[in-house]
């Protein structure tokens, strides 16, 4: 969302504007796929956290701490990254 909020297209006719957004998104969960092995919250933890026993065994594991706190840092790292470069390129 922060990508396209801060560089996707003004109007909805600017179709330039909007497939370079999508491929700054494609290529930011490429990065999250390949550094973390996907991009699937059930995959990357291990429990189904639409369920109340996932959640429960989130919370029981420390999942939240060890496992979504570094992916969120690094996504926020990333979006931070790209943003920043786009603007440089104007």
């Amino acid at each position: 969302m922060a990508i396209g909020a801060t560089l996707g297209n003004e109007c909805g006719a600017d179709q330039k504007a909007k497939e370079r957004c999508y491929e700054l998104v494609n290529a930011f969960v490429a990065t999250i796929e390949k550094e973390f092995g996907s991009s699937d919250c059930r995959s990357l933890l291990g429990v189904d956290i639409s369920t109340d026993e996932g959640r429960s065994e989130l919370k029981a594991k420390g999942l939240g701490t060890s496992v979504c706190d570094k992916i969120i840092a690094r996504s926020a790292q990333l979006i931070e990254s790209i943003i920043l470069e786009q603007q440089a390129l104007g």
